[in-house]
């Protein structure tokens, strides 16, 4: 039954495996791991689960643009609430099988409780309020004879490392020494149709038509639709897939984007002595195609040619451990060359603290208002909201070492240090602009050419997890400090670095 069970999720979810299984403190009860509730409902088995999150933050300010903005030391506030609920018919007939699973899931609320800056921008850090009765998925699939799945319905969307496609539920995990806690997620309405040869090494294939509800590309007024083909193989510790997107995107008034993306994964896992495993994950994804979208009087139109991945190596032994991820994205310099080549990983896809989901965040988020100001621009570009980060990675090459150790039953204590250069010099809108082309960043400081320093980041953390009666309790620590390099000042040396702390919790039942 777990087999034939398997179909239906092996293509339309595929993800890299957590990399360790941590002992969890029983505090109360007798379970000794996690396991959601399960009623049995006729000859069907139903799920129901409960996630409650939030996190408590404080980081120092934050220097904006060319006229000494700040973002301010900020302190936020953001929640979770998500309930589902999952259907398993379990019911098999004649010789092959015909299992009916339904899915039902929601954030009943998510976002940050705390205002955030007073100062206008676009995805700035802290900011977005808080959304309520967020739908994630309403779905059905079908498997027939334990090797054909067919599933209708709003679905999550997640593939390998979670680089471009990311569902937002893979937090972290024991023995990543991962500084994550993701929100929200891709969300498509789907029609798939799967199939998976037999046994525990197989071949899968998938065809799906997406209609996008939500997704880190969309902007208000967007819509998308797109065709996706994919195939993943199993064998052994190993583990190879491609995944294939069409897309059409548009936005009412004007502007469109056509692109085609390739997603390869792989993973293979290398059981040594001692309890010693090493874990081998890549994942390298190529948008290419056209778009209308944030046009320039010289370019109307432009090629799309991005590039994104990522290479990480784990050593995970019982009670410590470690990882390194060296990750690559490609960067814009130049507005009116007719090219867009800024890669923005998935904002689930995270790297650190500071750099990439605040320092870059808060810049970027900035210069749709500072390019828009018609006393210095004149006529501002089009589609300027397309322009920040909003927390992704791009325009960086970073090679992240990190460590991971379980003092005690329940505890992991996790560290690294991320170093990030800038592949090509960053480039804000307006201060290039005004220099005639010549690529000058937020601060309006002249950037150090290609491969500039974006700093060099210190992180620090802890989580501690516990049982109640069965249900899941994980408390946790963050902080560091980020030392900015000169690929993001003015000229001047700043004094000191960009420090921060976090608290986290997080109940599953």
């Amino acid at each position: 039954m777990r087999r034939h069970i398997a179909v239906a999720a092996v293509l339309l979810c595929a993800a890299g495996q957590a990399l360790a299984t941590a002992p969890h403190h029983t505090a109360v009860g007798v379970s000794d791991a996690y396991q959601p509730n399960r009623v049995e409902l006729g000859d069907g088995l139903l799920t129901p689960h409960l996630t409650l999150a939030g996190r408590l933050g404080a980081i120092d300010d934050v220097p904006l643009d060319r006229d000494g903005s700040t973002l301010g030391e900020t302190l936020y506030g953001n929640v979770l609430a998500r309930v589902g609920l999952s259907y398993n018919s379990m019911r098999s007939f004649g010789d092959g099988a015909f299992i009916v699973l339904a899915e039902l899931e929601a954030d009943l609320v998510t976002g940050f409780v705390t205002a955030g800056t007073d100062l206008a921008g676009e995805g700035l850090p802290g900011t977005g309020g808080l959304d309520t009765l967020e739908p994630r998925q309403a779905n059905l699939t079908a498997v027939f004879g334990g090797a054909f799945a067919l599933k209708l319905g709003l679905s999550t969307s997640h593939w390998g490392l979670g680089l471009v496609a990311n569902d937002g539920a893979h937090g972290w995990t024991p023995g990543s020494a991962q500084f994550n806690d993701p929100r929200d997620g891709d969300r498509v309405w789907r029609a798939a149709l799967s199939y998976k040869s037999p046994g525990e090494d197989f071949v899968a294939v998938t065809v799906a038509g997406d209609l996008v509800y939500d997704d880190d590309v969309m902007r208000d007024g967007d819509e998308a639709y797109q065709f996706v083909v994919g195939a993943l193989g199993q064998w052994g510790g190993s583990q190879l897939g491609i995944y294939g997107v069409s897309r059409h995107q548009e936005r009412t008034g004007g502007g469109s984007l056509d692109v085609f993306a390739v997603d390869v994964f792989g993973r293979h896992s290398i059981e040594l002595n001692k309890g010693l495993t090493v874990v081998l994950e890549t994942e390298w994804a190529s948008v290419f195609g056209t778009t209308t979208f944030a046009p320039t009087p010289d370019a109307p139109e432009s090629d799309v040619l991005q590039l994104g991945g990522v290479l990480r190596a784990s050593l995970v032994a019982p009670k410590m451990g470690g990882v390194l991820d060296i990750f690559f994205a490609s960067g814009d310099r130049n507005f009116d060359d007719g090219a867009q080549n800024a890669f923005k990983a998935d904002p689930n896809f995270t790297q650190g603290l500071f750099l990439y989901r605040h320092v870059l965040a808060a810049q970027t988020g900035r210069a749709p208002v500072t390019a828009a100001d018609p006393a210095l621009v004149g006529q501002p570009s089009e589609d300027l909201d397309r322009f920040p980060t909003r927390g992704s990675v791009s325009n960086t090459l970073g090679i992240f070492p990190r460590f991971w150790v379980r003092p005690a039953r329940g505890l992991e204590i996790y560290g690294g240090v991320l170093f990030a250069l800038a592949p090509v010099s960053p480039a804000d809108p307006l201060n290039s602009r005004i220099a005639g082309g010549t690529p000058r960043n937020a601060l309006d400081g002249e950037t150090s050419g290609d491969f500039g320093n974006y700093g060099t980041e210190l992180n620090l953390g802890a989580r501690y997890s516990m049982l109640l009666w069965g249900s899941e309790l994980t408390i946790g620590l963050e902080g560091g400090a980020l030392f900015v390099g000169e690929a993001l000042q003015d000229g001047s040396e700043l004094e000191a670095p960009v420090a921060g702390v976090r608290g986290l919790v997080r109940y599953r039942l």
